[in-house]
This record gives structure tokens, sequence and C-alpha cells, in this order.
């Protein structure tokens, strides 16, 4: 079957028992990834699927039982978030084919891992083992705004008010998440503006739109190098779950964390804007006096 003539390839149909193959060509999964995006999965979804998709052949060949096979050892080996997204992918590519779920067997694990406790201590060790001031800029934006890191990364010029501090991501528009907006503190502010200064020097960093332009290859690598230097296990969404620690120990109540880091559906934005206004949230948000380095 060939949808949309020949730009949207998907392979022939199975039999009505269902899917019984997922096939990886490069056709297919960018036929794959095309549906994810008219369907308004997130954008590191549309990537993360397909490659997904691709591993899983990769290991086992394709066919459904020996997937089913494979993904059961990881359940068994305790490997849940993995087995998870797993999962999800090979249930969206069964939509993509228009056939039911072929794992509807294979259920996803109600087991939490308890969140590691981040304690402000181990920021600061981390912080001050940063050479660069790109990096000091970046960790304190995202610590202090409880963003995502993709989220961080992907702010340009336009997504930020700088006389507000308040920051706008714009790179969640997904169907499960739909940030809003964050502040981030003074000390960050402080800590950007160094960055800024140094970056009007760096030719090659003022051509991008970027507030912080990064490959992301180089960003992981330096944040393994600090990481080391610091001894440190600190994790880019650590900072994340620092935040929301932090912010509710400081008396914050868990709604406008949640609004902070888009959590808050956008139904419930529009029909209670006055509560999650920026105005409200700045003062709310200034109110709690988010600190790390004092």
């Amino acid at each position: 079957m060939v949808d949309r003539g020949d730009l949207n390839p998907r392979p022939p149909a199975c039999k009505a028992s269902g899917l019984e193959r997922i096939e990886a060509t490069a056709e297919v999964l960018a036929a794959f990834k095309q549906w994810l995006a008219e369907r308004d999965y997130s954008r590191r979804t549309q990537s993360d699927y397909p490659q997904r998709l691709r591993h899983l052949v990769k290991l086992t060949g394709g066919g459904i039982n020996e997937i089913r096979g494979f993904l059961k050892k990881l359940k068994e080996e305790r490997r849940f978030s993995t087995y998870s997204t797993y999962l999800k992918a090979v249930i969206a590519y069964s939509r993509f084919r228009n056939l039911p779920n072929p794992l509807s067997d294979l259920k996803f694990p109600h087991h939490y891992e308890p969140k590691r406790i981040v304690e402000t201590e181990e920021l600061r060790r981390f912080y001050f083992s940063i050479k660069s001031a790109k990096m000091r800029a970046f960790f304190l934006v995202t610590a202090t705004s409880g963003l995502r890191r993709g989220e961080v990364l992907s702010l340009t010029f336009n997504d930020v008010d700088f006389a507000n501090r308040m920051l706008i991501p714009r790179c969640h528009r997904g169907r499960t998440k739909r940030s809003w907006f964050s502040f981030y503190n003074d000390e960050a502010e402080e800590a950007l503006k160094e960055w800024l200064k140094e970056r009007e020097r760096d030719g090659r960093s003022n051509q991008s739109s970027k507030l912080f332009p990064w490959d992301l290859a180089d960003f992981k690598r330096e944040w393994a190098q600090v990481r080391r230097e610091s001894n440190t296990r600190l994790r880019p969404k650590d900072l994340r779950d620092w935040f929301s620690q932090e912010m509710g120990e400081r008396g914050v109540p868990d709604r406008y964390i949640d609004a902070l880091q888009g959590r808050v559906p956008q139904s419930i934005l529009a029909r209670h804007y006055s509560d999650y206004s920026p105005k409200r949230l700045k003062a709310i948000y200034d109110q709690a006096n988010l600190k790390i380095l004092t």
C-alpha cells in the first residue's frame, strides 16, 4: 500500500492476524516519522521512535515473536524505562500500519524507582568545577528555571524576556508536553551576562540565533568532563528534579511548579489564565527566592 503517492510509502499490509514483522527500511521509517509529525507527536518522539525500531530490527531481526522475547528479557532485567520506550514505539508503528497492537499481551510496568534526592551542595560542587562561561550560564538557567535540557538548548533570543528574566520555550508542541513559560534567578542572570559578553567576541557563536549554540555531542562531552572533575553523578534532568523539590520546600504549591515546568494542560491554562499569567507566576517565583550559590 502506498500513502500519498510515492511520498509516504508503507510496507504491504500483513495478514488479518495482525502485524508479524517490523520493516525498518529507510523509506518506511521516513514515512513513519512523517506520520508521527502529522499526529503532533513531539519532535523528540519523531526522532526517537524510528531509531528505536531500527535498533529492534537490528537486535531481533524484526519478527514480532522475537521482539516480544527481547522485551520480556528487558523487563526481567528491570530495565523498565528502556522496555517502555521500545513498547511505545512498536504500538505507534502498528497504528501507523493501521493494524492492532501485536504486543497487547505486554503491559507497561507499574514500577517506579524513587527519585534520587539531589542536594544543593552537589549542584554547587558541579558548578564550581565548570570552566566555560557558556556551561555556567546553561547550568544556572536550567536549574533555576526547571526546564528540560532540550528546551534550554533550543532557546533563541526571541524566547527570552531579559528584562523580566522570563523564558518562553517553544520546542515542545507535542501531544503530551506543551511548555508554558518559566523564569531564571539573579544568579543565572549574572552568569548569562558573562556568557553573552564572551559570545559577542566569538564570531562563530554570534552567527547563531540560539542562546546556547551547541552541538549535542559537544555538550555531552563537556558535561561528562565536569562530572568527573566535580566527582558528582549529576545529570541535566537532575536539575529539573532539584527545581521541583526546592520550590516545593519553599512553599510553592504544586500547581504552580507544574505550570513553570510545562506539566499543566493547555485547556487548564486557558480556562484559568489569571491564575497562570506571567505576572502572577513571576510574583510566585520571585517570592520563593531560589538560590544555588549562596
